[in-house]
């Protein structure tokens, strides 16, 4: 069987709108008549991925969002599983009617209330732009000692495993892994053999991801390409996205012109983007196209398009914050506008455009014409 592959990416600091993206592909998927999958191969449980349909509206977490499709999730052996945060997930779908199919990968990373507690009370962590949900403690943990053979039993023994990592026996945590233990189905990547679309589902953007990111403000987890296992590679189709503006959580980069921004686009506030969480102000401003290409350089995308006939395409979301009004951008010393099909990059060649414009993805391809 001949698989398609997508794998959809924030091209710089999270929240662009990979959940809307991952959303669309899944129903261009299924008006094909194809049998999709959605993969979280990277990240954990601090995904904000909001998603609707048919008036269902739903924060993905962990789960993949082709969830309010009915599309099964593949958690791969990459992700950062919090149980509690899991069975919370998959609870409050139930609640809403739907009944989320979940693959977990055998050696995926189990994060407890221990690591949350460390992530919490360690100074350097929230410094660096911890979300504090226990990622970084977790990553520390596996780095340290090799327990990941162990991680899948984790939920099929918990009191052994929190006395082979010297925790305290929790409770909400076995309780929470008795639950999974009898919902979710245990696999390895085999299991994808039987769709015929595979959706990689990525986590924050490239410039957070642990190999190629603005150190020390970046997440322990391979977000980008470098994060996708080699034998899906071949031929996928990329879409790397982000907003009609620039967004940022967390301590780093900080986004230039943020008054231009709030004088020209609407609908700005967000349920899912705050300022009260262990991240601080959600920041906002123009794009940099600098930047943006300094993301595709340290991902050397170029080469991943030369080596495996990888092809890219821009997706742009929140299009109606912005009306009819182009992309704005900081060129020299001013903010100034583009139209869309003017963001062209002599590291990377766009296949495709898209505008979103809604979160329950709505998305419009840009005449090629344009592109020529």
């Amino acid at each position: 069987m001949i698989q398609k592959v997508k794998i959809v990416l924030g091209a710089l600091f999270g929240d662009e709108g990979k959940g809307n993206t991952v959303q669309w592909l899944c129903q261009k998927a299924l008006e094909n008549n194809e049998e999709p999958i959605v993969v979280r191969f990277s990240g954990g449980p601090q995904a904000g991925h909001r998603v609707v349909h048919n008036n269902v509206e739903h924060v993905c977490s962990l789960v993949g969002s082709g969830v309010l499709l009915n599309i099964p999730t593949y958690l791969g052996p990459d992700v950062y599983i919090d149980p509690i945060s899991l069975k919370n997930e998959i609870q409050c779908l139930i609640n809403k009617g739907i009944m989320p199919k979940i693959y977990i990968d055998n050696t995926c990373r189990i994060i407890t209330p221990m690591d949350r507690e460390v992530d919490c009370n360690d100074t350097k962590v929230k410094e660096h732009g911890s979300c504090g949900c226990g990622i970084h403690a977790t990553f520390m943990r596996y780095k340290k000692y090799d327990i990941a053979p162990f991680s899948a039993s984790a939920i099929i023994y918990p009191k052994a495993y929190l006395k082979l990592i010297g925790s305290d026996q929790n409770k909400e945590f076995i309780e929470a892994c008795g639950w999974l233990r009898d919902y979710v189905n245990f696999a390895s990547y085999d299991a994808l053999s039987k769709y015929n679309t595979i959706i990689f589902e990525g986590s924050q953007g490239l410039l957070l991801d642990m190999e190629n990111g603005f150190m020390p403000h970046c997440t322990p987890s391979k977000v980008g390409l470098n994060g996708v296992p080699r034998p899906y590679l071949d031929d996928a189709e990329v879409y790397l996205v982000i907003r009609s503006y620039l967004t940022r959580h967390g301590n780093g980069y900080e986004p230039e012109c943020e008054k231009v921004v709030r004088s020209n686009y609407t609908n700005l506030e967000e349920p899912t983007n705050l300022d009260d969480g262990p991240q601080g102000k959600f920041k906002i401003g123009v794009h940099n196209l600098i930047l943006l290409r300094d993301a595709f350089v340290r991902h050397h995308l170029d080469n991943y398009a030369r080596m495996y006939g990888v092809k890219f395409n821009l997706v742009i979301t929140h299009m109606d914050c912005c009306g009819t009004i182009a992309v704005i951008h900081k060129s020299k010393n001013w903010p100034t506008s583009l139209q869309p099909w003017e963001l062209k990059f002599d590291i990377i060649d766009f296949q495709n455009i898209y505008l979103g414009y809604s979160p329950d993805s709505l998305f419009k391809k840009v005449d090629m014409t344009y592109l020529n």
